[in-house]
Parts: C-alpha cells; sequence; structure tokens
C-alpha cells in the first residue's frame, strides 16, 4: 500500500514538474521574440541609417 501512495505522489510530482517545464518553456519563446523583434528593428534603423549616409554622401 505504500508503493501505490509513493507512485501517486510521483505521478503528481511529475505532472507539476511538466507543468513547471513547459511554463518555463513558453517564458523563454516569448522574450526570445521579443528579442527578435529588437534586433529586427535595431538592423532596419541601422540600414536606414546607412543608406541616409549614402544618400548624402557620408563616409560611413
Amino acid at each position: 500500500m505504500g508503493n501505490v501512495a509513493e507512485t501517486d505522489a510521483a505521478v503528481i510530482s511529475d505532472a507539476e514538474l511538466d507543468k513547471e517545464i513547459s511554463d518555463v518553456l513558453i517564458a523563454i519563446s516569448v522574450i526570445t521574440r521579443q528579442l527578435a523583434k529588437k534586433i529586427a528593428v535595431n538592423h532596419m534603423s541601422k540600414e536606414a541609417k546607412d543608406d541616409e549616409g549614402k544618400r548624402s554622401g557620408e563616409v560611413i
């Protein structure tokens, strides 16, 4: 009977662990998406500055 209780506790623990891992992976995904957007914006901004400098004849 002790084995059944231990098994149930392990299953609950596994379910909680799976939920926690899932939450962490979702958080990582959200942060990664935000960082990717910031990198893309910075890259586009740099390209726009480079293009503007080329049009005005500046040396970059």
